[in-house]
């Protein structure tokens, strides 16, 4: 029977902070935390017995206190960039704190993985259940509208996790959630690169130097962004053509009709045997392959943070879609509800 257990995790300056562990009828479980909305874990057991835990993360509350990285946390107001840090809506012009160089990253330097989320759980139809709750004042970090979020975790029998958010204004404003879980299918403290990666998407958004999408919609044919087959993502990742960004920081268009739920990719470790399949509703998902090492503190076990350990399928629109008629728009306005669904599913395990 699935069961979920809760402990204490410390303390932050909006409260006590609580870790839940959401078990299967197999025993393996995700973690999860009320600050930030944070996948703090995910831990199956092989065939042979041994356990994998497939997100990098830390032991303790405090690095997710200030997480640098964002690591396992759900994004807002609004994942990835805007640029110029603003925005206009309705004839008027929105600055925002800009926290990467001239533009907004993440919804800002307090953005919601920074806040502690309200939560209850529960067992249903024989799922572990999860539900946050955040409240984002008018004005927050630069964005009108009073908004109610929700963010609903669900891990079931077949090994996967679906994430549910739903959110209301009562103002016009500019929303895009995601989850910034980083994945490693072979576990903690070794490369990504013998990772294999598909991913259904025709076209991706090419940006500029500061990362902001130039606006064009480009043909992935006869580039290192082709993942309409599985590569192996070494080779690609010390490609040329990604040396501005030491790897992948992009997002890709994805195919099938936005708002609804399909199959957009798949992640192999041949090295564990693990799959993990991707679902979402989103238009778009950006791929991180963690281009960066020694930021932020150590991993859990005391591990080191290395370049290319980790990769992450952010599910979302595309960034800086505020500013880009063109792209699919993220305005949410009073009377509306904004839904989105991401599953990630995994295979090759008990």
């Amino acid at each position: 029977m699935p069961r979920i257990e809760e402990q204490p995790w410390g303390d932050s300056q909006y409260g006590r902070v609580k870790l839940y562990s959401l078990y299967n009828d197999q025993g393996n479980y995700v973690r999860i935390s009320d600050w930030g909305a944070t996948v703090q874990a995910i831990c199956l057991q092989s065939a042979s017995g041994a356990w994998l835990d497939v997100v990098l993360g830390y032991d303790n509350l405090a690095p997710y206190l200030d997480n640098p990285v964002s690591m396992g946390a759900v994004i807002g107001r609004y994942a990835n960039r805007i640029g110029q840090a603003r925005f206009e809506l309705d004839g008027r012009t929105y600055p925002l704190p800009a926290n990467h160089g001239d533009h907004q990253l993440h919804g800002g330097p307090e953005g919601f993985h920074l806040r502690r989320w309200s939560a209850e759980s529960a067992v249903e139809d024989g799922q572990a259940v999860l539900r946050l709750q955040l409240s984002s004042p008018d004005g927050d970090q630069g964005f009108p509208g009073q908004l109610q979020v929700h963010c609903t975790y669900r891990w079931d029998n077949e090994n996967r996790l679906q994430i549910d958010y739903a959110a209301t204004t009562d103002a016009p404003t500019h929303l895009n959630l995601t989850n910034h879980s980083y994945f490693n299918l072979a576990g903690s403290g070794s490369s990504i690169y013998e990772h294999l990666l598909q991913l259904h998407a025709d076209a991706y958004t090419p940006t500029d130097a500061g990362q902001i999408p130039t606006g064009e919609i480009r043909a992935v044919g006869g580039t290192v962004f082709d993942l309409r087959q599985p590569q192996p993502l070494g080779p690609l990742l010390n490609d040329p053509a990604l040396a501005a960004t030491n790897g992948f920081d992009h997002n890709w268009v994805l195919n099938g009709p936005s708002g609804e739920l399909r199959k957009i990719a798949e992640l192999h470790a041949p090295t564990s045997g693990l799959r993990m399949g991707c679902w979402t509703t989103e238009p778009g998902c950006q791929v991180f392959t963690t281009n960066f090492s020694g930021v932020g503190p150590s991993l859990k076990g005391g591990l080191p943070q290395v370049q290319h350990s980790a990769v992450c399928l952010e599910t979302q629109h595309f960034p800086d879609s505020p500013n880009q008629a063109h792209f699919p728009s993220t305005v949410l306005r009073p009377g509306e509800i904004y839904r989105s669904t991401t599953i990630y599913g995994f295979r090759g395990v008990e």
